[in-house]
């Protein structure tokens, strides 16, 4: 009798020691998510889906091949590249924002200058490398704004529209950072669904013509003034940060063609975003559908009580390291572990 209440005994401690752990090691980063967050299972798709970002690499180009060890260091520390790395990880390997689909790359445009360092340690770490050269502008009225542009290499981004080998991309920007998996949001109906395009007087004197299906969902702009255009804190334009989308090679260069219109954007501080907007205005021929800030949500120079309950945070302020409390630091070390060993 003794023993058995001891295997007794024995058994509830090791039930509780277990559940222990799942309560510390999964315990989410954030607040307990609010009511109607935006997790549930992910069914199985016949689509093909994919992760994707844009590496910037204007500040490092023709630093392929650096045999300067301080050159080369400072090439693997360069932040783009640092927070790049650490989105592969967190959709790749981390635990509790790895992507749970099957065959799901994380593709990485970069342009053909990009630093060779970069490119091999990411692909040594899994990421699916995408070479891309940058877009050629169309003469227009506007181009020389376009191309004097401190972010003209943005426009790159476009390219992601000619991945048509996916149906459907989400694409981040390279500061995000994730606070759960995102891998509900390919299948969320009410983003996900493809629209028809209207037709209006811009499409009727379009010399390419828009496709007649389109996929435009993307989070706000929450940042307050970013163009010309717009007032503070307004929720009518899209931000190019974090987008689903269906690659299209005809709203590709339906996009380029718009580049060479007198109703190109005339503020070229953030060319691509700028252009977005303008063709999917939320009065125009394809509008665009509002991401939740539950989705994407931008940091807080404050307390981080902005992204609590938020499956990611753009990283929009200057907190370097302590950016989402501390906790970017925090994961970097954990893939630098994961790496080694």
């Amino acid at each position: 009798m003794r023993s058995e209440n001891r295997r007794v005994r024995a058994f509830v401690a090791v039930a509780a020691l277990f559940s222990l752990t799942i309560y510390l090691y999964g315990a989410p980063l954030s607040l307990p998510l609010q009511q109607g967050a935006l997790i549930s299972p992910v069914s199985k798709s016949t689509e093909k889906f994919a992760y994707a970002t844009f590496l910037r690499s204007s500040d490092l180009s023709g630093s392929g091949n650096l045999t300067d060890e301080g050159s080369l260091q400072s090439v693997l520390e360069d932040i783009n590249f640092k927070s790049t790395r650490l989105l592969n990880y967190q959709i790749r390997h981390a635990d509790r924002t790895r992507t749970r689909l099957e065959d799901v790359p994380f593709l990485v445009l970069v342009q053909s200058d990009a630093p060779q360092a970069q490119v091999v340690k990411l692909e040594a770490e899994g990421a699916t490398i995408v070479v891309v050269e940058p877009i050629e502008l169309p003469a227009g009225p506007h181009d020389e704004l376009l191309s004097d542009s401190p972010y003209r290499e943005l426009l790159t981004k476009l390219r992601i529209w000619q991945q048509v080998d996916y149906d459907k991309i989400l694409y981040l920007d390279s500061d995000a950072f994730l606070l759960q998996d995102l891998d509900s949001i390919f299948l969320d109906s009410s983003l996900s669904t493809m629209s028809k395009t209207r037709t209006t007087s811009q499409t009727d004197s379009a010399e390419v013509m828009p496709p007649e299906t389109y996929l435009m969902a993307a989070s706000s702009d929450t940042r307050g003034r970013q163009s010309g255009w717009k007032e503070q804190e307004q929720h009518d334009h899209l931000c190019a940060c974090f987008m689903l989308l269906s690659p299209s090679l005809a709203l590709f260069d339906y996009y380029l063609s718009m580049l060479a219109t007198l109703d190109a954007p005339l503020d070229s501080a953030h060319p691509e975003q700028d252009l977005l907007r303008h063709v999917h205005e939320r009065h125009g021929s394809m509008p665009w559908k509002e991401i939740s800030v539950q989705w994407s949500t931008g940091d807080s120079e404050d307390d981080g009580s902005r992204f609590k309950g938020a499956q990611s945070v753009h990283i929009e302020s200057t907190t370097g390291e302590n950016a989402v409390d501390g906790s970017w630091k925090t994961l970097v070390e954990e893939m630098e572990i994961f790496y080694v060993i």
